[in-house]
Parts: C-alpha cells; structure tokens; sequence
C-alpha cells in the first residue's frame, strides 16, 4: 500500500510491479490517516537513522536502513507495545 505520490503513480512504477507480479494498492486521495502508521515510522527512520549518515551508494543506504529496521524490531521499546520491542510482542501474541 502506498500513497499517491509520483513516484507510485509512474509508468515505470507500475511496469514493476506488474512484472514482478505483485499487487499494488495505493491509499485514497486526501486519506492520510491510511498509512499514518507509515508515515510515523518513515520520520523515525529519516530522524534517528539517514540524517545522521552520509550514503555514498545503493549499498551503503541498504546496509543503513537494513539496520536500522533490524534495531527497530530487534531492540528499540516502543511505548505503544507497552514498552517492549515488537519482536518480543509477536512472540508473546503466538504464545
């Protein structure tokens, strides 16, 4: 799910995920409450993790964001989890 943003409107967006079979579904117009929970984390990752690093290429910024995301899973309390990281909440919800 996406916004309607141009970089998700594109042709050559849509030629990829049409290629690579895979379904794509972009938010309503004016609907941002949609994807807020998106959003809030894109502001996290942009905040905490890109603006303090230089990324000179597609590895560098992959390695970056790959771990950041594992830190947000793996080890950042989220207060919205009652103050427990998220894998541990899957692991206690499957229980």
């Amino acid at each position: 799910m996406s916004d309607n943003g141009p970089q998700f409107t594109s042709v050559k967006f849509e030629h990829l995920y049409k290629v690579n079979n895979i379904y794509h579904e972009r938010i309503p117009v004016n609907s941002p409450n949609y994807n807020a929970h998106i959003e809030s984390f894109n502001s996290l990752l942009s905040k905490a993790c890109i603006a303090w690093n230089e990324i000179k290429n597609f590895t560098d910024g992959y390695r970056l964001i790959y771990g950041y995301i594992k830190f947000y899973n793996e080890e950042r309390i989220h207060g919205s989890l009652s103050y427990i990281i998220p894998n541990q909440f899957i692991r206690e919800s499957i229980n």
